[in-house]
């Protein structure tokens, strides 16, 4: 289970400090981070994964937090950052799709999406700033 926390407090730190480059706002509060991840956590737990796919979701979302963070060091204005992150997530959903069985990836959606709809609309408040 400790891949799993060590995946998820990747991802979640990736997701909620992309930044405006410009700006160099960060998305969310410390506070909102923290409470994002336990949420996170929480929601995977539900999904009962076995200990052989919790290793290889684990895998998954860390190699996609990498790709996450690449993006955002990239000096890209918000609408290509906002690109980068769309077709990085289609990958790794289709990773993961593989390795979950259609309930498991029902539950991953739902999730994933809500933490996904937050960053889209900081996003678009960060884009109204400029």
């Amino acid at each position: 289970m400790n891949s799993l926390r060590a995946a998820i407090l990747s991802l979640v730190c990736a997701i909620f400090t992309i930044s405006s480059q410009a700006q160099r706002q960060p998305l969310f509060t410390s506070e909102e981070k923290d409470n994002l991840q336990i949420w996170m956590h929480e929601s995977m737990k539900e999904m009962e994964m076995s200990p052989k796919v919790q290793e290889e979701y684990s895998r998954i979302l860390s190699h996609y937090t990498s790709r996450l963070i690449y993006a955002r060091k990239n000096d890209t204005s918000l609408e290509e950052l906002r690109k980068d992150l769309y077709q990085i997530m289609q990958k790794q959903h289709l990773e993961i799709a593989e390795i979950l069985t259609d309930v498991q990836y029902s539950q991953y959606l739902e999730k994933y999406g809500v933490i996904m709809n937050s960053v889209i609309r900081r996003l678009d408040e960060l884009e109204g700033k400029q």
